[in-house]
């Protein structure tokens, strides 16, 4: 996650958007999709998407 967030913070949204996607599988398969971290995570992959639309 700190590396998403990193490459988030300069704006590298794709690369950013690839490690977030492997954070919510690993956490869906530790936590279950509905536990808060997963969801947290799930929004920050929603977040990244639209950015790097938009970006």
């Amino acid at each position: 996650m700190f590396l998403a967030d990193l490459l988030s913070r300069t704006a590298r949204y794709a690369e950013a958007l690839a490690y977030a996607e492997r954070v919510v599988r690993c956490d869906e398969q530790l936590y279950g999709q509905e536990h808060s971290e997963t969801v947290y995570m799930k929004s920050v992959v929603a977040n990244l998407r639209r950015r790097g639309v938009a970006g």
